[in-house]
């Protein structure tokens, strides 16, 4: 299948300048030429006239939680059939506005990640966390109230039930649930390192997690060959104690809390 997209102009994400007045040949939905050559004469295929606009490279967006369409208290009340209808919406508006990858820090996205690649679902490409990982009252323990139970068993609360976060306490703990998001397919893994603004019982500046906790999960990510993404990064390298352990989170730009 064939395109040719004439008149167009061009930001190739790399140069300043744009590449003005010409065609691109796109080929099985891959882009094979841009050039001022003129195709369009006897092209066998669907042509679109730009008329003179701009054509960018898909956006990505790096922070995502496609799968969480509401506020926690609503999203707490919703059925998983719900949910999923709701996040094949918002897959087809982010692809709309341009987006065309992005990395989801948080969610139950397995189903909608394999309908959007076999072409079941319009939406970007997704790089998935699955659950967040998180202590007891920490950003990840998303229960609504204090009469629901201890998370763990998730009765409770359907949103947790679902799997869109997961708490664990303790290594043992905190390695199987990293290990749980690598069986289903997560390409990094998303710990909940410090208090957040959205869960209500953890106050925003609270370093959560142990040392121990934190690390166990650093170097389960490391014998995946998968990044760690922490909730709320700031500027301090001593961090986990082990170089190994810092270079491997530095290497996707983001830093744990010192929890000395």
């Amino acid at each position: 299948m064939k395109k040719l997209i004439i008149n167009a102009n061009v930001f190739d994400g790399v140069r300043r300048e744009l590449k003005e007045g010409v065609n691109i040949l796109i080929e099985n939905n891959l882009i094979k030429k841009i050039s001022k050559d003129n195709y369009a004469d006897d092209f066998e295929g669907t042509i679109i006239n730009a008329k003179g606009k701009t054509i960018i490279p898909g956006l990505i967006d790096c922070h995502y939680h496609i799968m969480l369409s509401d506020t926690f208290k609503t999203m707490d009340e919703m059925e998983i059939d719900e949910v999923a209808v709701k996040s094949t919406i918002i897959a087809k508006e982010l692809l709309d506005r341009g987006f065309t990858t992005i990395r989801d820090v948080g969610g139950y996205v397995w189903g909608l990640k394999k309908s959007i690649d076999e072409g079941w679902v319009s939406g970007p490409r997704i790089y998935p966390s699955g659950a967040t990982i998180s202590q007891t009252s920490g950003h990840s323990d998303y229960r609504q109230n204090r009469a629901q139970r201890n998370p763990k068993d998730y009765q409770d609360s359907p949103f947790l039930r679902q799997g869109h976060m997961v708490v664990a306490d303790g290594v043992p703990e905190c390695l199987q649930a990293a290990r749980d998001q690598f069986f289903k397919g997560a390409t990094q893994i998303k710990v909940m390192g410090g208090g957040g603004a959205s869960s209500l019982w953890d106050p925003l500046d609270t370093i959560q997690y142990t040392k121990n906790e934190l690390e166990a999960i650093v170097e389960e990510g490391s014998y995946a060959d998968l990044l760690v993404v922490e909730g709320n990064p700031v500027e301090d390298l001593d961090i986990l104690g082990s170089k190994d352990n810092i270079l491997l989170v530095m290497k996707d730009g983001e830093i744990f809390k010192d929890i000395r």
